[in-house]
């Protein structure tokens, strides 16, 4: 059975986007810690689901990228929070939140910058990371209240005057 062929210096930092030419180590150094998380979904029925993605560098920047859908027209808001642990116990984390509107919809979120921190504990992070993601979501309630208000507010205007408001699918208005 035949092993891959062995890869150049240059073809490596090609792979990677280092300019040449190069060292190994300045190309070891462009390799991120990718931390993937195909399929977040959530409990309950949840119509949201979706992926996140985190990259470190051994410079210090960093990526936190995901894609979420919501399969309904009712308002839903979620929330995502990833935590990676280091070899000497720090955690660095990343949380994302976000509210649906009315209707079926998407939601891309980048973030990127760059935290000395993860410079600075580098080897810890790459001698032995550990990660855990939490996620919840639900009703985006608030959204219901403020699009309930709009209709009661529409009518008032349209036919001037409301007498009294009546739930009869979902909250009542105050």
């Amino acid at each position: 059975m035949a092993l891959n062929p062995p890869i150049s210096t240059r073809a490596l930092a090609k792979q990677f986007g280092v300019q040449t030419p190069t060292s190994l180590e300045q190309i070891l150094t462009a390799i991120p810690l990718t931390f993937n998380f195909p399929d977040i979904t959530f409990s309950n029925g949840v119509p949201i689901g979706g992926n996140a993605i985190v990259k470190l560098y051994p410079n210090g920047n960093y990526q936190f990228t995901g894609h979420m859908h919501q399969s309904t027209v009712v308002p839903y808001k979620y929330n995502i929070a990833i935590g990676i642990r280091d070899r000497s116990g720090r955690v660095y984390t990343f949380a994302h939140e976000y509210s649906f509107g009315v209707g079926v919809a998407d939601d891309d979120f980048p973030y990127s910058g760059n935290n000395p921190d993860v410079a600075a504990n580098w080897p810890d992070l790459l001698a032995g990371a550990n990660w855990s993601l939490s996620q919840s979501a639900g009703p985006d309630f608030v959204a219901i209240l403020n699009l309930l208000e709009k209709v009661v507010a529409d009518i008032t205007a349209a036919y001037g005057f409301v007498s009294k408001v009546i739930a009869v699918v979902g909250p009542l208005l105050a």
